[in-house]
């Protein structure tokens, strides 16, 4: 008898000081507030936090169930492309506070650091770990509701001039860095200006001055209540004033965002589906107790002023190697098409169930999920409600 391809999810909470003590219970339909904040429900195989799937009533480790047969569980072809492993990982995203400010590798400089920090044998658990994989970090989001993020730069001309509204003198250097060198070297000028306070230890006078100014309405303009909200919470880091180098976009439910490696963001708050290659490699700037690299944040990151683009509903346009993305209404029944390799179905609203004609079909409510194995017939979701599906590219 053929293994069952279509198989119930187990997924792992991560709780993290950021985290929300109301979204993700609340998608999930449990009692809230809950004890300790939860950021983030880990949907994959990557070791950190590894889902398992339901085969025969027992659960199983995913990553356990691709290694006994990783051509089976994801087809000859992504088999051998991504080394027997699942290439994308799928979470949903609580913020009650926001994120630190942050960046993503390509493949290149993941490889690249990844293999010195083996070699330098500094642990994968050890908190100064940068590459804790050696794969770059495309990510999408897609909101589950309204969903703050700050992403990409505004170009260094608008920033210097809200800047330069606070009237604070130690800005003056950032402000006249950002208006030297055409646009990419006055956006990387003026990040390592402002970001180089923290080493010369002088981040917690510069933010109190933010404070004043915010005090006596002499604000960045539209910025201000982000400067506050980063004040308040981080009142020793600069990176509080990356509120005026980024572009504030409020992502509507079902609306989403692509952040390449290499884009600058921190997200802000509401709840929203992630996907991304399955890689846990982050590196900060600051908003965080965790370790700060901005030597390292600077090398990495790409420094234009291009806005990034709103992505609808729908099969999204972005196909990254490891991943693609679709949002689909569901009203009495929906086909998801005969589809090659591994596949992960999220409900995102309702009560909705998936099958193949081959076996029972797996129920799902919202915030839960099902895993999709290479091979499966044409698979229908039926009900009422909306899922996501991820998907290798073809």
């Amino acid at each position: 008898m053929a293994p069952a391809r279509i198989l119930a999810m187990h997924n792992r909470i991560r709780n993290y000081a950021w985290g929300s003590h109301h979204l993700l219970a609340e998608l999930q339909g449990r009692p809230a507030p809950t004890r300790e904040p939860e950021a983030e429900l880990w949907i994959g195989a990557h070791p950190a936090a590894p889902s398992s799937v339901v085969v025969d009533g027992v659960p199983v480790p995913l990553q356990e169930w691709i290694a006994r047969d990783p051509d089976a569980a994801l087809g000859a072809n992504v088999a051998a492309r991504f080394g027997g492993k699942l290439p994308f990982l799928v979470k949903i995203l609580a913020v009650g506070a926001p994120l630190s400010v942050q960046v993503h590798p390509d493949d290149a400089r993941a490889k690249r650091g990844f293999e010195a920090e083996e070699q330098a044998g500094v642990p994968p658990e050890d908190p100064a770990r940068r590459y804790p994989d050696p794969r770059g970090k495309p990510e999408m989001v897609c909101a589950l509701g309204d969903f703050e993020v700050l992403a990409g730069f505004r170009p260094p001309s608008e920033i210097a001039r809200s800047l330069e509204r606070l009237a604070i003198p130690a800005l003056r250097g950032v402000c006249e860095a950002l208006r030297r060198d055409g646009e990419a070297g006055g956006l990387a000028r003026g990040l390592a200006a402002l970001l180089a306070a923290r080493a010369e230890g002088g981040g917690a006078a510069l933010v109190a001055d933010v404070v004043r100014a915010l005090q006596r309405n002499d604000g960045a303009g539209p910025e201000s209540a982000c400067l506050a909200q980063l004040a308040s919470a981080w009142p020793n880091d600069p990176a509080v004033l990356t509120a005026c180098f980024l572009r504030r976009e409020t992502l509507s439910s079902g609306e989403g965002l692509f952040v390449a490696p290499g884009t600058l963001h921190c997200y802000l708050e509401g709840a929203a589906l992630e996907v991304q290659a399955s890689s846990d490699n982050t590196l900060r700037a600051g908003l965080t107790i965790k370790a700060v690299d901005v030597d390292a944040v600077l090398a990495t990151v790409r420094f234009d002023a291009a806005p990034l683009e709103r992505l609808h509903g729908g099969a999204y346009p972005v196909r990254a190697e490891a991943f693609c993305l679709a949002h689909l209404r569901v009203d009495g029944g929906a086909g998801l098409g005969a589809v090659a390799g591994p596949q992960i179905v999220v409900c995102a609203d309702g009560e909705l169930a998936v099958g193949d004609g081959c076996g029972a079909p797996v129920e799902l409510r919202r915030g839960e999920a099902a895993w999709i194995g290479d091979g499966s017939a044409e698979v229908r979701v039926t009900g009422r409600g909306a899922v996501h599906h991820v998907r290798v590219p073809d």
